[in-house]
């Protein structure tokens, strides 16, 4: 169970890391 938690968490970050600059995108246009 633990390897699933660290994919949930690595997937969660690897999301924020690719929606960031989305959002500074959206802000600057």
């Amino acid at each position: 169970m633990a390897i699933c938690k660290a994919w949930i968490s690595l997937l969660l970050a690897l999301a924020v890391v690719l929606s960031a600059p989305a959002a500074r995108a959206e802000e600057a246009a």
